[in-house]
């Protein structure tokens, strides 16, 4: 019998993880097996009923290695699962760090690339004082850092008309923590 292919653990945060693999054609379901790395009477099974090739896992531990492993299942007999199957292995992120992971993403540039100026929009969740500075790759600070007191969304448009085409890294700290987020700047037509 065959097994699923290309399986691969993706977006893990400290309590969820995405499992995708490659669904095989003849098949309509998959038996999903996890548990943390060393705790094998612990080891929870789903049952995938469709060839979505994804399963979201929630409820993790933090800070913690898992094993999945997949097996294909024959619907024509239902006992008839593949002996063989496919594993990973992940490790879900520390509590901190997923903190990080969120207030990162919550950091947006456009248009990038650009040419002259590029807008910063972020939510800032508390109130004080919000340094928003550009770098070099070189670790430079390019513009010197601009800084308010706001909550909220925050829009700001940079000027970058006085540097030159290359990648740069966007450095935003206030009291919700550090947002990075790099974006190109290219040279002008």
């Amino acid at each position: 019998m065959p097994i699923p292919q290309d399986l691969a653990i993706t977006y893990n945060t400290a309590t969820t993880a995405l499992v995708t693999w490659t669904p095989l054609p003849c098949m309509e379901q998959y038996r999903v097996y996890y548990r943390a790395t060393g705790d094998p009477e612990n080891t929870i099974m789903i049952k995938v009923d469709d060839n979505s090739g994804m399963l979201l896992l929630t409820d993790l531990k933090p800070d913690t290695k898992f094993k999945v492993k997949i097996q294909s299942v024959d619907l024509t007999d239902w006992k008839n699962v593949s002996k063989q199957s496919v594993t990973s292995k992940f490790k879900t992120l520390p509590l901190r760090l997923a903190k990080q992971a969120a207030i990162s993403a919550n950091l947006t540039v456009f248009p990038n690339p650009s040419t002259s100026s590029v807008n910063v929009s972020f939510m800032n969740g508390s109130e004080g004082e919000v340094s928003i500075t550009l770098l070099d790759v070189a670790g430079r600070i390019l513009l010197a850092p601009q800084k308010s007191e706001v909550s909220g969304m925050v829009t700001k448009e940079l000027d970058l008309s006085s540097v030159s085409a290359r990648v740069y890294q966007l450095v935003i700290i206030s009291a919700d923590g550090i947002r990075m987020n790099q974006f190109i700047v290219k040279a002008k037509e």
